[in-house]
């Protein structure tokens, strides 16, 4: 579902591309992700203030782990789609924290939060409607057990694409692309898949074909050879 323009004019697509990572004590924390974007990290007093309740959070859902359908399709393509995971009420309240945010003044913002073309940097800490997308019901248990129960946040980003300005696609890229072979890992140990990097991404719009949206490779994930 998404909220539909009053005229026939195409409106803007709104999507995050929230980076995750396994948090490694003693290892080195390189942040990427195998989806689009760039990996950041962001530390600020409203966030802080959170990790007690995402200890907390952790805590309950840790007994609900992927279903084995989604275990098959996710190890077997390397993705899953999710439907339906917003609620009406969470999409208006996401999508009108969206609209703040792209059209409030760069001014009245604080500095941490800049736009730069298609990207909004840190878009999920901007409004507690926005911040809900972390902990939705239907991902949050896929992330615990991908990251073995020690999530990281590495990216929250809002992407923004107007179909009034033209743009290029961005090209195919991943996290050992990026930051070397090393930086990324997938795993399987006692039926749990175990990945360190990679991108959970909503979209507060509805996107059609040829609408320019994301793109994967399926199966790319086990590959054992540099992409041609």
């Amino acid at each position: 579902a998404h909220r539909r323009a009053a005229q026939p004019a195409p409106k803007p697509r709104r999507a995050f591309a929230g980076g995750r990572r396994a948090d490694h004590p003693g290892l080195p924390r390189a942040a990427g992700h195998a989806g689009t974007g760039s990996g950041t990290a962001v530390r600020c007093n409203g966030q802080e203030r959170r990790c007690g309740d995402l200890n907390a959070i952790n805590s309950q859902e840790k007994s609900k782990p992927m279903n084995e359908e989604q275990r098959y399709l996710f190890d077997l393509f390397g993705f899953l789609h999710l439907k339906a995971v917003l609620t009406p009420e969470q999409l208006s309240a996401a999508t009108a924290a969206a609209d703040r945010y792209i059209d409030g003044a760069a001014e009245d913002r604080p500095p941490e939060f800049k736009a730069n073309g298609k990207g909004h940097a840190h878009g999920f800490a901007f409004d507690r409607a926005l911040e809900q997308l972390v902990f939705l019901p239907a991902v949050w248990p896929i992330v615990l057990e991908l990251t073995n129960g020690k999530p990281m946040l590495a990216s929250g980003t809002l992407m923004v694409d107007d179909p009034a300005i033209p743009s290029e696609a961005g090209p195919l890229h991943c996290a050992r692309d990026d930051y070397g072979f090393e930086s990324a890992r997938y795993e399987v140990r006692h039926d749990r898949i175990y990945c360190d990097d990679f991108v959970v991404f909503p979209y507060l719009d509805d996107v059609h074909p040829g609408d320019g949206g994301l793109l994967v490779l399926p199966g790319s994930h086990k590959s054992e050879f540099d992409r041609p």
